[in-house]
């Protein structure tokens, strides 16, 4: 990479960063004017630091990506919005019941992911889509049962990481800080934590469903796509965030970041694995013949 195409890069980066900032002040001032409770002022998910991070973390992290992805416009924005919200909004859902102060701004937080991250697709989509030829997704037939059975195991595969990784953490490092209510730390009842971790995991999946279904693999192993979702669902969904929320104690947050890793990063493998697209790779899905090429 050159001076000249390294600036360019940068401010395109800068351009996506801007436009989440300004969609996320946007809605939040509509969504109050609606009357909605908004996040009080400094809270983890409300600071305008958090959302600088956020928005310059998107384009530095999903720019060279849609650069790679070679697939129309359409795939591109369902693809990049996917990644977005469903693992921000997943964050925020979860941390309203685990930092009291949040809970009662989360219809408007969501929402304000919603708006801001579609904007932000939108602009990716824009700055970084390759201009060459389009490049159709096939995706492979399957029964509604294969279907069922795969989008159901991707999910709840989430869950099991993070009771696994989630109780190791706590027992070895957060307990301290939830038990003493740092930083407006709170413990939800089991049942409670168990139906929003159930509900994080398929907006996990979800999440990066469209990037394995679009991705071509070209020949390539289904494992390398499989690292690619681990990755993408690690900083986005995971790394980003956490840096981003200067609210919670830095030893916790980098305590934290460990045992995201590893829920966020095998719930990734486990998704591409079972649900990506194999008809991308040159191999219809065992015992199926591919679809049609979709185009939008």
């Amino acid at each position: 990479m050159n001076i000249k195409s390294g600036l360019l890069f940068g401010l395109k980066v800068v351009a996506v960063g801007v436009t989440y900032i300004l969609a996320m002040m946007v809605a939040g001032m509509v969504l109050k004017l609606a009357g909605l409770q908004m996040p009080e002022t400094g809270s983890g998910s409300g600071s305008l630091v958090s959302v600088v991070v956020i928005g310059l973390g998107m384009g530095l992290c999903l720019g060279p990506l849609a650069a790679r992805l070679p697939v129309s416009r359409g795939w591109h924005l369902v693809v990049w919005a996917s990644v977005m919200f469903f693992n921000l909004s997943a964050t925020v859902i979860e941390g309203a019941f685990f930092i009291s102060t949040l809970g009662p701004a989360l219809p408007a937080l969501v929402l304000m992911e919603l708006i801001s991250t579609v904007a932000t697709a939108a602009v990716i989509t824009a700055l970084f889509a390759p201009a060459g030829p389009v490049q159709p997704v096939v995706l492979s037939r399957r029964s509604v049962g294969a279907w069922a059975w795969r989008l159901a195991v991707s999910a709840l595969s989430y869950v099991v990481f993070y009771w696994v990784f989630g109780a190791l953490n706590y027992g070895l490092v957060t307990h301290t800080y939830y038990e003493t209510h740092q930083a407006a730390l709170v413990v939800p009842p089991a049942q409670t934590i168990l139906m929003l971790e159930v509900l994080r995991g398929a907006m996990l999946m979800l999440s990066v469903l469209p990037l394995a279904l679009a991705w071509p693999l070209n020949g390539a192993s289904r494992m390398r796509l499989a690292v690619l979702c681990g990755v993408v669902l690690f900083v986005v969904g995971g790394l980003v965030p956490l840096i981003s929320n200067a609210s919670l104690p830095l030893f916790l947050r980098v305590a934290s970041g460990w045992e995201i890793f590893f829920q966020n990063f095998s719930t990734g493998v486990v998704v591409a694995l079972l649900l990506g697209n194999a008809a991308a790779a040159g191999a219809p899905a065992r015992g199926a013949a591919p679809s049609p090429a979709l185009q939008h």
